[in-house]
């Protein structure tokens, strides 16, 4: 246990030594390491049985077997080099079970720890693993943190990275940094800043999402499953459609939602034509 005590002490002291680091380097809008450590987390090795996954609404990203199984060789041999971070909260997973631990970022990690206890022989080295422990009860903020390590670490598909940045705008504007901001122009920035510090958007592109973060959330996801542009997404964000017009949006014919069709479209345009 004392040797356990070390190894956390140590890593805390590397990775407050790299956002201090950082903190010289960058000016605005803090990085995910940064926001992390400035949650007060606690670092722990917690039993891997006492956590459960997030739901799947927050954690929608794919899971590839042979990635597990590349992994848990790699932490056989070399050990884990990043802890996994969770957040201290009871409740029931989609598997129906009732857990002290949400995973927010590590869940192949924790897979690839099971299988290598299921191959240990009674070898408890694989019954605990390196955790740092988040106090958050605020939903949005756990699902950005859980798009924010994602993104950062692995490759993402289209759809996937679409899903991180609105969740990444959203979860922003609801925060009273945000909120107390009284000009349009000075919030845009805000959110333009934001999408270049976090996933490194640039300033044009960034102004894009911002509009098309408008929508709800439903028709968000349609949009970018049928494989639609940014630029036919923007298009339709300059329509302004109330959520009870979004809806009428979805009710519609499928084959509307094409780059063509929408490049069409004009604004003012009544919803039935």
């Amino acid at each position: 246990d004392n040797l356990d005590q070390k190894e956390l002490d140590a890593y805390e002291l590397q990775m407050r030594k790299q956002m201090e680091r950082r903190k010289k380097k960058q000016t605005g809008t803090k990085s995910t390491l940064e926001e992390l450590l400035n949650k007060t987390p606690e670092f722990q090795f917690i039993e891997i049985d006492l956590l459960g996954d997030a739901p799947k609404t927050m954690d929608f990203f794919r899971k590839d077997a042979k990635t597990i199984d590349t992994l848990a060789a790699n932490i056989r041999a070399n050990g884990l080099m990043e802890p996994i971070i969770v957040r201290k909260v009871h409740y029931t997973a989609d598997n129906g079970q009732e857990y002290d631990y949400q995973i927010l970022a590590g869940h192949t990690r924790v897979r690839a720890y099971k299988k290598l206890r299921s191959e240990a022989n009674g070898d408890t080295k694989y019954d605990k693993i390196k955790a740092i422990v988040l106090t958050i009860t605020n939903e949005e903020e756990a699902q950005a943190i859980i798009c924010d390590t994602n993104y950062e670490q692995r490759k993402l598909s289209s759809v996937e990275k679409a899903k991180c940045i609105y969740i990444k705008i959203k979860s922003f504007k609801a925060k009273p940094e945000y909120q107390s901001l009284k000009n349009n122009t000075e919030r845009n920035e805000k959110v333009v800043e934001l999408l270049k510090a976090a996933y490194g958007i640039e300033k044009s592109t960034a102004y894009s999402w911002n509009k098309i973060a408008s929508f709800d959330e439903d028709l968000f996801t349609f949009i970018f499953d049928k494989g639609l542009s940014i630029r036919s997404a923007e298009k339709l964000a300059s329509l302004k459609l109330n959520s009870e017009e979004q809806k009428q949006l979805l009710a519609m014919n499928p084959d509307f939602f094409s780059n063509s069709k929408i490049s069409e479209l004009k604004k003012g345009m009544p919803m039935d034509e």
